[in-house]
């Protein structure tokens, strides 16, 4: 997610970033942002929706991979529609928000620290198939068809976390990053002015030019004191079987 810091977003540009809740047994409720990739499907960070189990008596201290996860069953998903002649509180107050249920689906391969609920070691990705579509006002988010490189400068969007209350508030933002260094998953960024990440991840990272809009991956949680992003490229297999299973007869004869 975005800190206060970033620009809001009423003119709605950005409107297939939506804001997700989940309840996970014995790990809370986690409020995260995520994408739009299809009518009925949703994209997240996998450790928005998963916690990771704590070390057991006698295992080393330092941080290793849990061997035991809590994924939440299912997540609700909020979508926005904003009024570019109102201010921000207006809209909090009367923006056209909508909740759709689904069903969580973590990546098979997603793995976490015992000893960080929110640092992901691999496929920090999740999908959320909704039980019924968003409208046709909200058009799904294109995936990228490209590995990012380092030096490329992306958008990143999402729902925004005030920083002295904690609470995640119901405006989304947008800033720019730039992708300092990759690797074969994704890679990690540096913020650029008004925008700033926190640990709550999910939020989108964007390739822009002119009105074309490519997602090219999601927050995940810190590696150090840098924020990290997953790359959809290296997981496109994966989406496409996801997108099959939740769109077959649209997808079906294509690739993402």
């Amino acid at each position: 997610m975005l800190s206060r810091e970033g620009l809001e977003d009423l003119t709605n540009r950005y409107s297939f970033t939506i804001m997700l809740t989940a309840s996970i047994p014995r790990g809370g409720v986690r409020k995260c942002s995520g994408a739009i990739i299809a009518p009925r499907l949703i994209l997240t960070a996998a450790h928005c929706v998963c916690v990771g189990g704590k070390p057991t008596r006698g295992q080393s201290e330092a941080p290793t991979i849990s061997k035991s996860m809590t994924c939440a069953e299912s997540a609700t998903v909020t979508t926005a529609i904003y009024d570019s002649s109102q201010g921000v509180l207006e809209n909090l107050l009367g923006g056209q928000y909508e909740d759709h249920a689904g069903k969580v689906h973590p990546h098979p391969d997603f793995k976490l620290l015992s000893d960080n609920e929110t640092a992901a070691t691999s496929a920090d990705l999740a999908t959320i198939v909704l039980d019924q579509p968003v409208s046709s006002a909200f058009h799904p988010v294109r995936l990228a068809l490209d590995e990012p490189s380092p030096g490329e400068s992306v958008t990143v969007v999402g729902y925004g976390q005030d920083e002295t209350s904690g609470l995640t508030l119901g405006v989304r933002r947008f800033g720019r990053a730039k992708i300092t260094s990759t690797s074969q998953e994704g890679g990690f960024l540096e913020t650029h002015g008004l925008v700033a990440l926190s640990s709550n991840g999910g939020t989108s990272c964007l390739h822009e030019h002119g009105q074309e809009i490519a997602l090219m991956g999601l927050t995940s949680g810190y590696a150090g004191e840098r924020p990290a992003f997953t790359s959809v490229y290296h997981y496109r297999d994966w989406l496409l079987a996801e997108l099959q299973q939740a769109n077959p007869l649209e997808l079906k004869g294509s690739r993402p």
